[in-house]
């Protein structure tokens, strides 16, 4: 490759890293601004009811912990007795 090659592909490079610099500058929020979250919204109705087909209890309206452990994972075996007391 030639010297005038090698030093348009620098050129390019460095436009590049100008143009993503300056777009991420316009990214972010200018002071001030306003920014609208939608709120969260709780149902309880629905899943309280497949919660009591399910298990065949009343729901309470408790929070419900579901266990996705797995046998292999590390974390998942040392938190095992942890939940069979929360469970009791």
């Amino acid at each position: 490759m030639n010297k005038a090659g090698k030093i348009a592909i620098v050129i390019v490079l460095i436009v590049a890293v100008a143009v993503v610099i300056v777009l991420k500058q316009n990214n972010k929020t200018k002071p001030g601004a306003v920014v609208i979250e939608e709120p969260v919204k709780i149902v309880e109705g629905p899943q309280a009811e497949g919660l009591e087909a399910v298990e065949g209890r009343p729901a309470k309206g408790l929070p419900r912990l579901v266990d996705l452990d797995a046998d292999k994972c590390i974390p998942c075996k040392m938190m095992a007795p942890i939940l069979e007391q929360l469970k009791s």
